[in-house]
């Protein structure tokens, strides 16, 4: 059997895949593999993954070695980007007291965490104030900018927050606030009043190639530039200068946990990022490490599923500013005891999701017919409502709200598909007087909505998602990018796939078929206790070869692979996955994670 095995999507389409979903291989183009090959003296294989990603053959230098040398723009690009420097430099000269006002997600804890670890440096404290995603809800409110005003504030950095807030910031100016926002959210035509809105979502703003970096990217962009002008003004004169690179690891953390597009300048924040992560010069970062067990170098998993969705236990369930402190401080002690409460709000946070996805389950199939998916309850915690929606939209594969509602008002939290814009369906939706509040960007948004207009969301968002998916298929598709027989698996195919890392939005982990297969042995694996929960491990064979490439299957309980695999040991199986290297003992293994199987033949 040939190492790189030749499938067609027709042999796919008569397959009866365990999960429900179709199977199809990336469109590929031979010729473009083949001189990228030669032009860049790259394995073939490697070259395939490549093209598979579309990735521009001009670019492909830097897609492979992204660097900020080659990818960081210019500060000055961004509308009010100066402005803000000049403001901040004056606060700064005139020993102003500053604050930073952010959201409670891991995009608004990190852009806060950057802006107290930049300013502690240079010798200064700022104040800030997260709000509670259940008694203030998303953005600037009138009560925590009177506080800070009371506290002295005389200049505040709002992050990933206040592109929308009009009625807040018109009362910030009132009371003698002046406000800097640092978002990336969709703005609107009119814009509230501030000293500075550096948002590269701005309608009136150019520069698009920054459309889609997170506001932690923002964030950083705006340290750099400040950076700059202070070293301009002698600042540093007798003073350490910070070293802007050691803060790539949050920014990092808060691109990919924001499901940014991980190419262009975001691909270079996040590689960078994890190469300052390796070094766990964080004293909060280091201790959730210890706390969620990891011993290897991280990547963009471990930032996305490991380490964000604790950081974002605190704003969901628990305390919102938990997050934002954690990775802002340099107390050993304190980032313990900080880590230790987020873990635990995390539990609670998993506890309550599993049950309200559940529900949400149920309650989709009522509208089995939709092009979208808008389902409500009192009974689901505001908290997880975003993580709901980004679960029933992964599993039926259509764009989703999920609300949440008390008394006569419901919070709403949506997850898109590529097609559909959600952001721009929100700003629509505020302007016909369908919801309340609310804001976003293309893949997420959020908003406050009266229950009786809830039938007039769903039809609303029906139509709009309508008129841009047409009859597309929206059968659940799993895409890969070759078959492989187990023969191909070694060290150098892995190299290949690493050096496409890091893996997220837009830039995928490759997903290979290894049709044929038998299953050697199988075992059930730990499941930390819980009984509910069945994961798998087992050996692959091709029916003739002595070699065998081991293999897990997670959370199988309650599907078809499970009875499958249990009871299929004579049969022959065509099996989906990802390959990852894993360490044990200090002897190198390939591993096969599991995403999908049928029988074969």
């Amino acid at each position: 059997m040939s190492n790189l095995l030749t499938i067609t999507n027709s042999t796919l389409s008569q397959l009866s895949p365990f999960s429900g979903r179709s199977w199809q291989f990336r469109d590929y183009a031979e010729r473009d593999a083949l001189r990228l090959s030669q032009q860049f003296e790259i394995d073939d294989f490697l070259a395939r993954l490549l093209v598979n990603r579309s990735a521009n053959l001009e670019e492909i230098e830097t897609f492979l070695e992204p660097t900020l040398k080659k990818s960081l723009p210019e500060p000055y690009t961004l509308l009010d980007m100066e402005t803000a420097v000049k403001r901040t430099l004056s606060a700064i000269h005139n020993k102003e007291p500053m604050a930073v006002f952010g959201d409670y997600d891991v995009d608004g804890a990190t852009s806060g965490a950057i802006l107290l670890r930049f300013f502690k440096i240079l010798g200064i404290k700022l104040d800030f104030c997260i709000p509670d995603r259940i008694l203030d809800g998303y953005g600037p409110n009138e009560a925590s900018l009177k506080l800070l005003a009371n506290r002295g504030v005389r200049l505040v950095h709002m992050v990933d927050c206040g592109t929308l807030a009009f009625e807040p910031l018109k009362l910030a100016r009132e009371i003698g606030l002046d406000i800097i926002i640092l978002d990336h959210h969709k703005a609107d035509v009119s814009l509230p009043p501030a000293v500075a809105i550096v948002n590269p979502n701005r309608l009136d703003q150019e520069y698009s190639q920054l459309s889609h970096i997170a506001a932690v990217g923002v964030t950083f962009l705006f340290i750099v530039a400040l950076n700059r002008a202070l070293r301009q003004s002698n600042f540093f004169q007798n003073r350490l200068e910070p070293n802007l690179m050691d803060l790539l690891d949050l920014v990092a953390l808060g691109t990919v946990c924001d499901v940014m597009p991980l190419t262009g300048l975001n691909r270079a924040f996040v590689f960078q990022g994890l190469n300052v992560m390796k070094k766990r010069q964080n004293v909060g970062l280091n201790a959730l490490y210890d706390l969620a067990g990891i011993h290897e170098e991280p990547t963009s998993y471990h930032l996305g599923f490991v380490l964000g969705p604790r950081i974002n236990a605190g704003g969901r369930v628990g305390q919102s500013d938990l997050g934002m402190k954690l990775l802002s401080t340099d107390d050993e002690f304190e980032a313990q005891a900080l880590a230790r409460t987020l873990d635990e709000y995390n539990t609670q946070r998993r506890n309550i999701e599993s049950t309200a996805i559940e529900e949400a389950i149920l309650q989709s199939k009522q509208y089995s017919n939709s092009t979208s998916l808008v389902l409500d309850s009192p009974s689901w915690h505001q908290g997880i409502i975003g993580i709901v929606a980004s679960r029933i939209k992964d599993q039926f594969h259509r764009p989703t709200f999920i609300l949440s509602h008390t008394g006569g008002i419901a919070k709403g939290s949506g997850r898109s598909l590529p097609s559909i814009d959600m952001g721009t369906f929100i700003h629509q939706s505020l302007h016909q007087g369908i919801i309340l509040n609310g804001g976003g960007h293309a893949m997420a948004a959020g908003f406050s909505i009266e229950i009786d207009n809830i039938p007039r969301l769903r039809d609303s968002f029906e139509e709009y998602c309508q008129a841009r998916l047409g009859d597309i298929d929206l059968t659940p598709k799993i895409t890969i990018d070759a078959a492989l027989s187990i023969g191909a698996v070694n060290a150098g195919l892995i190299d290949n796939i690493d050096r496409l890392a890091p893996f997220g939005m837009k830039n995928p982990q490759p997903k290979f078929l290894f049709p044929y297969v038998k299953i050697k042995s199988i075992r059930q694996l730990n499941n930390n206790g819980n009984p509910d929960i069945v994961h798998l491990g087992l050996d692959l064979a091709h029916d003739t070869s002595t070699t065998r490439l081991p293999a897990v299957a997670f959370r199988v309980q309650d599907t078809p692979l499970l009875e499958a695999f249990m009871s299929g040991r004579e049969g022959l199986f065509h099996i989906i996955g990802t390959l990852k290297r894993e360490w044990w003992q200090g002897r190198e293994q390939i591993k096969l994670y599991i995403e999908d199987a049928c029988l074969a033949g």
